[in-house]
């Protein structure tokens, strides 16, 4: 049976909010950032977790499944945001 896998991009002022546990990304470090390094990609399988849902309620971000977040990473606009894979930003220290 196929996985129904859902993504969204969360802004890097909420990014420290994500409990890795419980998307499919292990860690910050392992996370895909875009190229601006502004911005992270988690996916997850199932219901929305709770940590994502709370960020994307403070940010009015939204979520897309697999085969259109393929289609925006493929596309031209997403291959010059989303394309190079950078190095994780560095993780600013919780105040």
């Amino acid at each position: 049976m196929a996985r129904i896998l859902s993504y969204t991009q969360i802004p890097i002022a909420f990014a420290k909010s994500i409990k890795f546990a419980e998307v499919l990304e292990t860690s910050w470090d392992t996370a895909r950032w875009d190229d601006a390094a502004s911005a992270v990609m988690v996916h997850w399988e199932g219901k929305i977790p709770p940590t994502i849902q709370s960020i994307l309620k403070q940010t009015g971000g939204t979520v897309k499944n697999h085969s259109d977040t393929l289609t925006l990473i493929k596309s031209p606009e997403g291959q010059a945001k989303w394309g190079s894979q950078p190095s994780p930003p560095k993780k600013n220290k919780k105040k």
